[in-house]
């Protein structure tokens, strides 16, 4: 601080009246600090958390930095005071120095899916060796944290021909044996995303095989279908032209999407179209069995009044 010079006269007013006396002169030595204080700069860019159940923790950061023009500025201390419900703050920043910057760390479990959305605060304090710490004023940043249950494939039948059954990941419409000639049978899928609550969307593409006696339609790639949603428009037609045993096997290969991090495969899920398709028979045919058919009422018939009589 400096050099302050000390002069005493050795003036006696007031005392007994001797004479002044001089005394000389002193140097004092005085020194001392004034320092600015610490000044936080937090990055308040909102926080987006997004994983998956099961998926391990999730994290983020929030940037801290002291913000000071020279090395008078006091240092700086953070740390967050509160955090959004369900999540775990990291350890505070310490003696961050002029120009400093460091990071306080959110973690998010992902043991329940949901959606855990609020303000985190995060706390400074102004420090110096010398003088009691001096609280800053706090700084809120949002946190949008969110944990998806996986997407789930789900086909079912709307309408038309065919027995519809399967679950999971294996399916199957099967049109039974059916007479040649006839028009064609025709059945109306739908596709779902089966997942319940706060879920990954579904994406996916088809293989769609070969078999000439089946063509289907609307069997495109798609994305972004919501739980709880279906995608309609899947037809599948069954030509009853050609005599025989028919067989087409399509593969979907599904993906849970949410956005932010990596599609996650599901797996293929398989749908097996049949059926088979007969000649007609012969008139001579129906004439034989329609004689086959009264001779058995026939003999019943007798057979009931032998037991009545």
């Amino acid at each position: 601080m400096g050099n302050q010079r000390l002069t005493s006269d050795g003036t006696a007013a007031g005392n007994s009246g001797f004479a002044a006396l001089g005394i000389g002169t002193q140097t004092i030595n005085v020194t001392g600090n004034v320092f600015r204080l610490a000044q936080p700069v937090v990055d308040t860019t909102p926080l987006l958390m997004v994983g998956r159940v099961g998926g391990g923790t999730l994290q983020a950061t929030i940037g801290v930095t002291n913000n000071a023009p020279d090395s008078f500025t006091e240092r700086l201390n953070a740390s967050i005071a509160s955090a959004p419900s369900g999540t775990t703050v990291g350890p505070a920043l310490l003696g961050l120095v002029p120009n400093a910057s460091g990071n306080l760390q959110l973690s998010l479990p992902t043991t329940t899916a949901g959606i855990f959305t609020g303000l985190a605060s995060v706390a400074s304090t102004s420090q110096n060796a010398d003088m009691a710490d001096l609280t800053l004023a706090p700084v809120g940043v949002t946190l949008q944290g969110q944990v998806n249950n996986l997407a789930q494939v789900a086909l079912a039948k709307s309408g038309g021909g065919g027995s519809f059954s399967g679950t999971a990941f294996s399916y199957s419409l099967d049109f039974g044996t059916v007479f040649s000639g006839g028009s064609s049978l025709t059945a109306q899928l739908v596709l779902g995303n089966a997942a319940a609550g706060t879920a990954d969307a579904l994406a996916g593409s088809w293989n769609l095989g070969t078999g000439s006696a089946f063509s289907v339609a609307g069997f495109g790639p798609f994305s972004g279908l919501a739980a709880g949603t279906t995608l309609g428009g899947l037809r599948v037609t069954f030509d009853l032209g050609t005599e025989g045993v028919f067989e087409r096997v399509l593969v979907l290969g599904s993906l849970s999407t949410n956005g932010s991090g990596p599609d996650l495969s599901l797996g293929d899920v398989t749908l097996q179209l049949q059926g088979s398709v007969v000649a007609v028979p012969e008139p001579s045919i129906y004439m034989m069995m329609a004689i086959g058919v009264l001779a058995i009422g026939s003999i019943a018939r007798r057979r009931l009044r032998v037991d009545q009589a």
